[in-house]
């Protein structure tokens, strides 16, 4: 069964429109490749900002410093923004992937 798939957000061949064989086109195999790497990239980096918020809320509630409980807390908002927009990303990301996976 063909199936015309158009490529959002996401850069793979030049081609905005790619007619889809289910397994038999090597550059959807490797766009598929790309947005699984992106993926993983994101989860790393998800990861990452997830240990910076622990580790800021720890601080946070360790100190009795007013003033380094105000830039703690000012860093915890700068994280949590960051964790939206990498989660916002990652769930951009899966619908993407869902495009490839849905006609299995």
């Amino acid at each position: 069964m063909l199936k015309w798939v158009r490529r959002q957000n996401f850069k793979c061949p030049p081609e905005d429109d790619v007619a889809v064989i289910p397994g038999s086109d090597p550059r959807v195999a490797t766009c598929r490749g790309k947005l699984q790497n992106r993926r993983s990239k994101l989860n790393q980096e998800i990861n990452k900002e997830l240990r910076l918020r622990a580790g800021a809320e720890n601080l946070f509630k360790a100190t009795t410093n007013r003033k380094l409980k105000e830039t703690v807390a000012l860093e915890l908002s700068f994280v949590n923004s960051n964790l939206q927009l990498l989660k916002e990303q990652l769930a951009e990301l899966n619908s993407s992937v869902e495009l490839y996976q849905s006609d299995r």
